[in-house]
């Protein structure tokens, strides 16, 4: 047979319990094991939604191959978030930044090899004094760190997001900067939706238990109740993501998320709102007159519903979707969620707006390109490769590390059940013939060796012996009891020959699970690792 770790019968009632079969890792193991080796994992959580390509939740060593064949040039959201933040509190706002930029290059638009330069100027801005391009202090400290810790092939990937399909930028495309903040607020929300869905479920009737579990009173969660109730479920992620997923669950800008607002996550889908972002920047071209055509349009329609004898400066989400409404945005999209939308731009600043939408923040809509938008897992290769010397290496480590706690648990919660079970059915049907007849001869046994006055085996709850106990006329399968509970499927009867000794199983060394040959042991039993184990014919009795 084989033997998971040299020992663990693959049909053994440990295995059963497993999220996902043995030669497999659960998406947020994978995640978790990262964090026990210290990774960052906050500052690539985006990267990971490469090694599930399927969205089946489960990490295969096929899937951990993969990355060595991505060949993306862009850059991942966190890394333009990051730049982002560096620029503005540096030069003010990314439009000062841009004619810093622009006035090394000398013109308008700034090829990739300008792109490079700047940057360069700007590296040796922050090792001198007396340059103007880095503030001294606080102000020039967040691009000093974004210039140390990203090389020349992360700036070249940066120019590659912001000009998918040209040789040059221009300022439009510098300020879709804002604009991948909200994608890595929407890769955030995704991110804690999928945790939630494996260590819970996705029905609304856990998703209720979750909301209440985290603290949530007749009013709803407020943003520090949120993120404390999210860390006392063991959500591991810090402050800033729970920012941000708190943003995109108010729906109704009160500062609070209700318990409905809670259950609109088990419907959301960062790449159908995507999709969703690239038709309404098709749809304010062909419809509405183009993007600055379209907001005039949004202000005229806030200031017909709030009665003002001008023009406002923001939009509501009202005014919003009646004008997307009203010019048919609903039939180029039906099954858009036209408020999420909302919550997408809305999050661009990402300031607190209580609901209202700039120009400044619309007219990013221009510079979004679907293209520049799915990242890179390069950063992700790079930390496996570094931490456990290659993307194979790192999957073994991994899912021995998973696979040893997963057994253990099994182990425990199969013990349980057998405890919950003789309890609760002290009477039930005996799991195997064989089993029936070895009992019936060792109670028989019992009682004729038994000193006088001891008391025959209790049988059921009434006090009834096992010898008046009625013979059973049908197993288990074929005659169920209405008041048992569900248990482990019945255990096969116990064949020692089966089995090594002790002494030659402590003789043999198992070597960690993972890509591992097969070999004989000495008994012609097959040790297998467990990733071998299920990816092949098995020889498992």
């Amino acid at each position: 047979s084989s033997l998971i770790f040299g020992v663990v019968d693959p049909e053994s009632p440990a295995l059963r319990g497993l999220r996902c079969r043995p030669d497999h890792l659960p998406y947020h193991a994978f995640e978790r094991e990262l964090r026990r080796q210290g990774l960052p994992v906050d500052e690539i959580l985006t990267d990971f939604r490469f090694i599930d390509r399927d969205a089946d939740g489960l990490v295969s060593v096929d899937d951990m191959r993969r990355l060595e064949t991505y060949g993306s040039p862009f850059a991942a959201p966190e890394i333009l978030e990051d730049l982002r933040e560096a620029l503005v509190r540096n030069f003010g706002n990314l439009s000062k930044a841009y004619e810093a930029l622009s006035a090394t290059a000398g013109a308008g638009r700034v090829t990739q090899e300008e792109f490079g330069n700047f940057f360069r100027s700007l590296d040796e801005s922050a090792q001198t004094s007396g340059r103007p391009l880095v503030n001294p202090g606080d102000r020039g400290q967040p691009l000093k760190t974004w210039l140390s810790e990203n090389d020349q092939d992360s700036r070249a990937a940066v120019f590659g997001t912001l000009c998918p399909d040209g040789d040059a930028i221009e300022l439009a495309d510098f300020l879709s900067l804002n604009l991948h903040g909200a994608v890595l607020a929407l890769r955030r929300l995704e991110h804690f939706q999928g945790w939630l869905f494996e260590g819970f479920g996705r029905t609304t009737e856990v998703f209720r238990k979750v909301f209440k579990a985290m603290g949530a009173t007749e009013g709803g969660l407020s943003r520090k109740a949120f993120f404390e109730g999210a860390q006392a479920l063991g959500y591991p992620c810090e402050m800033r993501v729970m920012r941000s997923v708190f943003s995109l669950l108010d729906r109704n800008f009160d500062g609070e998320v209700s318990a409905r607002e809670f259950q609109k996550l088990l419907e959301f889908n960062s790449e159908d709102v995507l999709r969703e972002v690239e038709a309404l920047k098709r749809f304010a071209d062909s419809m509405l007159g183009g993007v600055e055509a379209a907001f005039a349009k949004f202000l005229e329609r806030e200031r017909v519903l709030q009665g003002l004898p001008a023009s406002p400066k923001t939009t509501s989400y009202d005014a919003f979707h009646k004008v997307c409404v009203a010019a048919g945005f609903n039939k180029l999209a039906p099954k858009a969620d036209v408020r999420m939308l909302f919550l997408f731009f809305n999050e661009v600043s990402g300031r607190q707006t209580a609901g209202y939408l700039s120009f400044s923040e619309w007219s990013l809509l221009k510079g979004f390109n679907s293209k520049a938008i799915s990242g890179s897992p390069a950063r992700l290769r790079r930390v496996l490769q570094e931490a456990y010397g290659s993307v194979d290496m790192a999957f073994q480590k991994m899912h021995t590390s998973w696979l040893r706690r997963a057994l253990a648990k099994g182990l425990k919660q199969t013990a349980l059940a057998g405890l919950v079970h003789s309890v609760l059915n002290p009477s039930a049907p005996e799991r195997s013939p064989s089993r029936a007849r070895a009992k019936k001869s060792l109670f028989t046994g019992l009682r004729g060796q038994s000193p006088s006055g001891m008391r025959p085996p209790v049988g059921n709850r009434s006090g009834s012996s096992l010898q008046g106990l009625p013979p059973r006329a049908r197993s288990r399968d074929d005659a169920p009891s209405q008041n048992s509970i569900r248990s482990t499927a019945p255990l096969p009867p116990l064949e020692l020959s089966s089995h090594p000794t002790s002494a030659l199983m402590n003789s043999v060394r198992h070597k960690p699970i993972g890509l591992l040959p097969r070999r004989k042991l000495p008994t012609k039993q097959a040790h297998v690792s467990a990733v071998d184990w299920g990816s092949g014919p098995s020889s498992a009795v």
